[in-house]
């Protein structure tokens, strides 16, 4: 049988259409989110409850809607609190850390890496504008019969308000793969309901809804992988509503709501493709009892009262390694061979760059202590030279909020927050033994060229030019009006950064502005 497509990146030999700067990449080398799915089959029994109905009968009513937390009413954002939420979701208040994060559809499936690692429950709130609601629900419930750490999921949907959930028919849904960057075989286009044809999840009456993909003979559904495993290819979410109606990302709407959709006194509020290191629920809770019984006379709530938090070093690897290091000697090894840096080093140095860095990666794994144990390394202000560091860290809902007039698109979204903790006299708490890994792929600052057609010579474009980027081995075209647009949202932004730092109310048009990503 001829190459066929198996994943991001992951070829097998085609002599259709392989783009000279994928030819290095092999099969089997590089991590692909939810690859160990691959394997695996839907069971007849799901992990989660669909409050608000599955994909085919979604419904609900003016009471189930919320405002976002920090805007309420004057949010052009609105909320659907715990639509599916897993059987075994933890309510304790402290016996368990909740992971809170958030996703757009695109990054959906992600979540099926954060459950497998994390030990405890998750928090997640997603952005699913319009149609983008139905594929969410029919990704979900795959993940729900697939997976059982599934049970611990609080999964909340945030929407603009202009632009609330609308049901699709999936069967319409035509997943079509792009020629350009894979080997491909013509059975993979298909003009059918993905995910109806890979469920073997038994119906009401007894029979298997598992179908053959049009144009595609058992065989070679077989072979292909298609035949109903777990495993959701990232291509079938990349053509988002979100996207084709350039609606911008309110991040931190969805942070808090993820927070609000917590209920453990311990939180981490991370993003959806960072991956924490092995047993870090079990070993912080542990280090947390051992400094109660050091500090007796501090009482319960001495770390709210003193205002600490705890900061997770966080990390970066090379793009073709075959996974995320889980403990500290393996995160270690790939830095001493320069394939492991702190996260953001070429694009943001000050953004994740921590106090006492070479203290941390200096301090091996002491023999007589437990590997994976969690120890506080050093309490830190942020302060200079470290006042524009972004930590990720364990805390409480007694944190701040984020402002939620912040976008994605317009960058440095947490640093209103930092500033509020600063003038609250937060201690960071960097700890020793836990972290932090971003899916492998060290970002770097894209390089403006541009390649004349004589041939392979390469020089610096010029401003006001067009541009061709590449980045993570990919070329693509940039103009000056996708320029303009980011500038626009850098600017926006950083405009708000200093109204809210000088502690003046917003203007009342930006609190109910629900702006494009970008420029039509």
């Amino acid at each position: 049988m001829r190459g066929f497509f198996r994943g991001r990146y992951d070829y097998e030999y085609s002599p259709v259409l392989v783009k000279k700067y994928e030819l290095f990449r092999y099969a089997g080398e590089s991590f692909v989110v939810g690859s160990f799915l691959k394997s695996r089959y839907p069971g007849n029994m799901t992990f989660c409850n669909f409050r608000l109905g599955d994909s085919d009968t979604f419904n609900y009513t003016d009471e189930d809607i919320s405002f976002s937390p920090e805007l309420g009413d004057k949010s052009p954002y609105r909320v659907l609190y715990s639509v599916v939420r897993g059987f075994q979701f933890n309510t304790s208040e402290t016996d368990s850390v909740t992971y809170v994060t958030h996703t757009t559809l695109e990054f959906l499936f992600h979540i099926v890496e954060i459950v497998r690692r994390w030990g405890g429950p998750v928090s997640v709130a997603c952005f699913l504008p319009g149609t983008d609601t139905t594929l969410a629900l029919k990704v979900l419930e795959k993940m729900c019969f697939c997976l059982k750490e599934m049970e611990n999921v609080n999964i909340h949907f945030v929407y603009p308000q202009h632009h609330p959930p609308r049901q699709m028919s999936l069967k319409n849904y035509s997943v079509w793969l792009d020629m350009e960057d894979i080997a491909y075989a013509p059975w993979q286009i298909v003009e059918t309901d993905f995910f109806l044809q890979n469920s073997s999840v038994s119906l009401p009456d007894g029979k298997s809804n598992k179908t053959t993909p049009k144009g595609l003979s058992s065989a070679q559904a077989s072979s292909n992988g298609n035949t109903g495993n777990c495993y959701v290819p990232d291509k079938i979410l990349n053509d988002s509503y979100r996207k084709r109606n350039n609606l911008v990302y309110p991040i931190n709407v969805a942070r808090n709501v993820a927070r609000y959709g917590a209920r453990s006194k311990f939180l981490l509020v991370s993003d959806i493709e960072l991956f924490p290191s092995d047993n870090l629920v079990e070993e912080f809770l542990k280090m947390i009892q051992r400094l109660k019984e050091k500090n007796k006379s501090l009482g319960d709530h001495y770390f709210t009262k003193k205002k600490h938090v705890f900061v997770l070093p966080v990390f970066e690897v090379a793009e073709n390694e075959p996974d995320v290091p889980r403990t500290k000697a393996q995160l270690l090894d790939l830095y001493e061979k320069e394939r492991a840096v702190y996260f953001h080093r070429y694009i943001c140095i000050h953004c994740q760059r921590f106090p006492g860095i070479q203290r941390w990666l200096q301090r091996k794994v002491h023999p007589r202590i437990k590997p994976g144990t969690i120890q506080p390394m050093l309490v830190v202000k942020r302060e200079f030279p470290y006042h524009r560091w972004e930590p990720i860290y364990i805390g409480t809902n007694e944190e701040p909020l984020y402002s939620e007039l912040l976008t994605w698109e317009g960058q440095q979204d947490k640093m209103t927050q930092m500033h509020e903790m600063c003038l609250l006299e937060y201690r960071f708490v960097i700890l020793n033994g836990a972290f932090l890994v971003h899916v492998p792929g060290i970002k770097r600052r894209p390089r403006k060229i541009t390649q004349l057609k004589t041939g392979n010579q390469i020089t610096s474009s010029r401003p006001g030019s067009n541009n061709t980027i590449i980045s993570s081995g990919r070329l693509t075209e940039t103009t000056n009006s996708e320029d303009s647009w980011k500038n626009s949202h850098i600017k926006r932004n950083s405009y708000l950064y200093q109204i809210i730092t000088q502690d003046e109310p917003p203007p009342h048009s930006l609190e109910l502005e629900n702006p494009s990503s970008q420029t039509s």
